[in-house]
């Protein structure tokens, strides 16, 4: 008598080429163990888009259609004018999904914190805002928490999801804003199609 296996159903992948190794790598993994979602994460070359791009069309290039769920470049605007930012969108979302900030990426991360559309001076300004909300209660340099393997406990876990997509979602962001993200928007659309309650 013969047995009968059945492969296991995988969940399709979303996958993130980030900019860099650190925080946004560390949250994103986190949020994939804390939701039971199945992304990925890749680090580009360089840390312009057009090379995340370039990393994450060959990485994609490696799965299978049904195995791939949606492909997203994360990237900052950093020290992008408003107009290069805004090209580099759209050129990330004429075959990926772009998932982006303004200044930075730790504004996301600050909208687990605190609900603010103050516009920043520079990445660097954001991020010591950050800082200093995370260190109410820690005493961290900069460099010390974009290296943490805990950022997603750091900025309130699951509450800090729920809490920073109900502040981004009270600022009805329009690419060109400053601060801008759509991070809320990516992660809902996440959790909504992996049937994951917020």
């Amino acid at each position: 008598m013969s047995r009968e296996f059945h492969k296991r159903h995988k969940k399709p992948v979303y996958l993130f080429c980030c900019e860099d190794e650190k925080s946004s790598r560390i949250y994103l993994n986190a949020l994939k163990l804390e939701y039971g979602i199945n992304i990925q994460t890749i680090t580009g070359r360089y840390k312009n888009p057009a090379s995340l791009r370039r990393c994450l069309k060959k990485e994609a290039a490696t799965y299978k259609k049904d195995e791939l769920k949606r492909a997203y470049c994360l990237f900052d605007k950093d020290d992008l004018s408003m107009e290069q930012f805004k090209h580099e969108v759209e050129e990330t979302n004429k075959k990926f999904k772009a998932a982006v900030s303004v200044p930075c990426y730790e504004y996301w991360l600050l909208l687990h914190l605190s609900c603010t559309d103050r516009s920043f001076g520079s990445s660097h300004e954001c991020c010591e805002k950050l800082k200093d909300q995370i260190n109410r209660q820690n005493n961290l340099s900069l460099d010390e928490l974009k290296n943490r393997s805990d950022i997603f406990d750091l900025v309130g876990g699951k509450e800090g999801v729920r809490r920073a997509i109900v502040n981004a979602k009270k600022y009805n962001f329009a690419l060109g804003d400053d601060p801008y993200t759509n991070m809320h928007e990516i992660i809902e659309e996440m959790l909504n199609e992996s049937g994951c309650k917020l």
